[in-house]
């Protein structure tokens, strides 16, 4: 490590150990491939990076991992790497994170490690909201409402205060109109209130306060910052309201997750299917954002836990164990 107080050793069985240098003794060990460990990098913030066996013991396949060297959690896998018996030289350059494999051709590599500099708990059993007002503003949820930060020094966040209501935790902003929205996502009993206020000049102001029947577990702006879709956190529907007069323009059926799409005219929604022991499979299902008619839904085999939208909305991203998947159009 470079401290120099750790050492790391790949095995021939897969298993990685970590080694305190002062007094000789095992700190951790986990078999971390199922062939033999290659090699053993430690980045520049002490995760591990390692090269070793995959599959079959003959079958000359290797894969590249980085671990977190607290726990020896994975934090990645990376696949790509020539087959043969004899594993491709590699090098990794620590601050930078890339690594250079030495084959025909030489190939460049970037590991994603090291990038979080700070970390803020949330204190909440479940759920996570989260977002920058400006540059040197965040909002979060902590505990069972929101707290602002000042993130201008991002290794030293400080917390400002109450970044909302009491029970206010989730949270969606539109930058370009300067609109924020907060929704009670844990509050038991009615009222259940979305709050839309003013952000322009860093200064909070209340525009419109929408009923809702119950909890609100995610928000979303349209594009235009005219419109507002809430999910609800009891499964009662996903709602559009309009931003201006509260008024309810559509409700669609259960979902999970919902965003619009960069032109406005779509709401891309995760449905969940029956979630029995025989059919885990859930729906990614493109809504009309104006009549709520069913445009095309795909049925995935199994869970889908997230959809995220790109910065355009031109690019959906949903997490299905054990991946990620991206989706255009």
């Amino acid at each position: 490590s470079h401290d120099g107080e750790r050492l790391a050793a790949g095995l021939y069985d897969g298993e990685v150990e970590i080694i305190d240098i002062a007094t000789g003794e095992i700190i951790r060990r986990a078999r971390l491939h199922t062939g033999k460990v290659e090699r053993v990098a430690w980045t520049a913030r002490d995760h591990l990076l390692t090269v070793g066996g995959e599959g079959f013991f003959d079958s000359g396949r290797h894969v590249m991992r980085l671990w977190d060297a607290a726990n020896l959690a994975a934090r990645g896998t990376f696949f790509g790497l020539k087959n043969g018996f004899v594993p491709e030289e590699c090098a990794l350059e620590p601050q930078s994170g890339f690594v250079l494999t030495i084959g025909q051709p030489l190939r460049i590599w970037r590991i994603n490690a090291d990038l979080e500099s700070a970390r803020i708990t949330s204190v909440a059993e479940q759920g996570y909201a989260a977002c920058f007002l400006d540059d040197n503003v965040m909002v979060a949820r902590k505990g069972f409402a929101l707290a602002s930060y000042d993130v201008s020094d991002p290794r030293a966040p400080k917390e400002l205060g109450r970044g909302g209501p009491s029970g206010y935790s989730a949270v969606a902003l539109h930058r370009p109109a300067q609109l924020l929205a907060l929704a009670a996502q844990t509050n038991p009993k009615p009222p259940n209130n979305l709050q839309v206020y003013s952000v322009a000049g860093g200064t909070q102001t209340l525009l419109r306060e929408i009923a809702l029947d119950s909890p609100a577990a995610r928000v979303d702006f349209d594009p235009a910052g005219k419109r507002i879709l809430a999910i609800s956190f009891r499964g009662g529907g996903t709602f559009v309201y309009d931003v201006k007069s509260g008024a309810q323009l559509l409700k669609l059926p259960k979902a999970e997750r919902a965003v619009f799409d960069a032109t406005g005219d779509r709401i891309i929604a995760l449905v969940p299917g029956k979630r029995t022991a025989s059919d885990e499979g859930d729906h990614l299902t493109i809504f009309d954002a104006r009549s709520g008619a069913v445009l095309k839904s795909v049925r995935h085999n199994l869970r889908l836990n997230e959809l995220v939208a790109s910065p355009d909305r031109r690019l959906i991203a949903l997490h299905r164990p054990p991946r990620v998947r991206f989706e255009r159009d």
